[in-house]
């Protein structure tokens, strides 16, 4: 399965998440501040099958992505702007790429 990054406007930066070089299946991200990258940044023990999805939500990132080997749940991130929590959506399987919006 092809791993698409994903991306997002937090706080007037870029965000972009994809997975990790060589198919490592995790999830990194990386930064643009309109003149430079931030450079890679690992999302702790948040692994990914499937292309994540992202939204901006009560002015905190929500990364949604199925878990590492294929487990067919729902899992999602959230960023607020300085510390990551994960967690899952239970009783939610999934058998492809997640999608997220906000109304």
């Amino acid at each position: 399965m092809i791993i698409l990054p994903t991306a997002v406007v937090y706080n007037g930066k870029v965000y972009v998440f994809h997975q990790g070089r060589g198919d490592s299946g995790w999830l990194w991200y990386n930064v643009f501040n309109g003149s430079e990258w931030a450079g890679d940044t690992k999302v702790g023990k948040t692994g990914i099958t499937s292309s994540p999805s992202v939204v901006v939500y009560n002015d905190q990132i929500y990364v949604f992505h199925q878990g590492r080997g294929d487990s067919g749940w729902l899992w999602y991130n959230v960023f607020d702007g300085s510390q990551w929590a994960y967690t899952e959506v239970r009783g939610t399987g999934l058998t492809d790429d997640p999608d997220a919006v906000v109304m």
